[in-house]
Parts: C-alpha cells; sequence; structure tokens
C-alpha cells in the first residue's frame, strides 16, 4: 500500500513540475500587433495556390487545420 502510494506521488510531482516547465517556457518568435504578417502561401479547396500577399489591405481569416 505504502509503495502505491508512493508512487502516485512521484507521478503526481512529475506532472506538477513538467505544468510548471510548461507555463514558464517562453514563447517562440511571437508578432507584435500592428506588424504585418509574415508571408504564407497555401493551397485553396480547389487546389489552386494563394499567397497571403493577394489579399493585402483585406480582413483575412486563416483556419490552421490539423489533420494527424
Amino acid at each position: 500500500m505504502r509503495t502505491t502510494v508512493r508512487i502516485g506521488l512521484l507521478i503526481l510531482a512529475a506532472a506538477l513540475v513538467a505544468v510548471v516547465l510548461w507555463m514558464t517556457a517562453s514563447p517562440g518568435e511571437q508578432a507584435a500587433v500592428g506588424t504585418p504578417a509574415p508571408p504564407t502561401q497555401g493551397t485553396d479547396a480547389d487546389g489552386a495556390t494563394f499567397s497571403l500577399a493577394d489579399y493585402r489591405g483585406k480582413v483575412v481569416m486563416l483556419d490552421f487545420w490539423g489533420n494527424w
């Protein structure tokens, strides 16, 4: 019984350390508000290639969908 409790506490402590490290990690390069978006290219649903520069001056909503 004591071994089970010790293992549980060890797992809990490891999870807490992981959460603290994740929350305090410095984020990657972030764009500042008001700066231009980085160049982005992709394909639309019809297979046509597009560039974000094509929509300069217009409101654009990007929806990045992960399929993993």
